[in-house]
């Protein structure tokens, strides 16, 4: 998936969420062709999250879209597609019945919002990510740094040469919110 994912023309800048130019054009070799939404919220964490979002989401497999908030509160696709949305309550969320069953992609992008708006490094280290040794990284792991803020990034390919040395094709998002590039 990663691998063939469609990437914007060669020497495509990268956009903020704004759709101005990020200041530093000279560290990326590439822009993927992620959606990004207009306000300041799709940044690292949540560029990795929509990213295996839109895999799971594209292969049918719905039912796996889950990710947890700050706080561990898990947000399932599965329940949010089923008309449930997410209230606070003395900042503690709960589900809420609010609308009928709808599994279309607009509603696919506000859930992913709500992910963006809510999860983070922190929630990802802590609670979706487990540890890997630097020999079986593949695509689709993540280096992590979790906090406030931390910053992730994304394994999208490796290469490994005759001596057993690898290479890692390596995919972010940044603050603020902008488009997801190697």
């Amino acid at each position: 998936f990663l691998r063939n994912y469609p990437l914007k023309e060669w020497n495509s800048p990268v956009l903020l969420y704004n759709e101005k130019q990020k200041a530093n054009q000279n560290v990326h070799i590439g822009v993927f062709e992620l959606p990004i939404e207009k306000e300041d919220l799709q940044q690292c964490a949540d560029s990795i999250m929509r990213m295996y979002a839109e895999y799971f989401w594209s292969s049918g497999q719905h039912d796996r879209i889950m990710f947890h908030l700050s706080d561990g509160f898990e947000l399932s696709y599965s329940k949010w597609r089923e008309g449930y949305r997410v209230g606070f309550e003395n900042d503690k969320p709960y589900w809420y019945k609010k609308t009928d069953y709808d599994d279309s992609y607009e509603t696919f992008v506000k859930y992913m919002r709500i992910v963006f708006a809510y999860a983070g490094t922190a929630s990802m280290e802590a609670l979706e990510t487990r540890e890997t040794r630097m020999e079986q990284l593949k695509p689709g792991d993540v280096f992590i740094k979790g906090g406030s803020p931390g910053h992730v990034v994304m394994v999208v390919d490796v290469c490994e040469n005759e001596e057993g040395k690898k290479a890692f094709l390596l995919a972010q998002g940044y603050m603020p919110a902008q488009e997801f590039h190697l």
